[in-house]
């Protein structure tokens, strides 16, 4: 069985060294479709930004909603982006994926070829700096069907089903939502960061 080179996941915190012993983790399995990820995915960038990089870890997984068979795609585009060695690339496509996110819906690209597909996200690739060549190769590697499947075995193996999902420390935290403000989070992890 091949084992992944790294934990499972792509930090908020890329440009940070963050300490376990000091912190919280925070882990939340997202779909690039789906319109309550995108709300979570905006927030917490809010809530990483109050607590501060070097005392709250969130860890973004890649959750792939089957019933949408373009969400493999989108997945995989920005899968290729988290190759390059510059982590933040991976954010920048994130952040323009989620803000996109409408031009994915089923019925508008029910008669796009996957083709077709990958040239639209090398488009968006491109426009936040992503080499061009280089991604394309990326989208087309093994490596990046390798990574998907990790972080689908990932989701499964700890019963993750709807997106989002967020984990606290390894625990899932049922009650936590898309919706909630940074004073709801404040009020769960306060607790655990004072």
């Amino acid at each position: 069985m091949a084992l992944p080179p790294r934990y499972i996941g792509h930090h908020y915190s890329h440009d940070a060294a963050f300490d376990p012993r000091k912190g919280a983790t925070l882990e939340v399995f997202l779909d690039l479709h789906c319109p309550f990820s995108k709300k979570a995915h905006f927030k917490l960038k809010e809530v990483v930004a109050h607590y501060g990089k070097d005392k709250l870890d969130v860890v973004f997984i890649n959750w792939i909603q089957p019933w949408h068979p373009q969400a493999t795609w989108l997945h995989s585009a920005l899968l290729a982006a988290s190759l390059f060695d510059d982590k933040s690339l991976f954010w920048k496509l994130a952040d323009l994926l989620y803000e996109k996110q409408d031009e994915f819906r089923d019925e508008k690209v029910e008669k796009v070829s996957k083709v077709e597909f990958y040239d639209l996200m090398t488009t968006y690739a491109k426009s936040v700096g992503i080499d061009e060549e280089q991604f394309r190769k990326n989208l087309a590697s093994n490596e990046v069907v390798q990574l998907i499947k990790w972080e689908q075995k990932y989701g499964r193996q700890n019963g993750i089903h709807a997106s989002p999902t967020f984990l606290v420390n390894g625990l899932v935290v049922g009650q936590a939502s898309s919706g909630w403000t940074l004073e709801q989070w404040r009020e769960l992890l306060d607790p655990l960061l004072a």
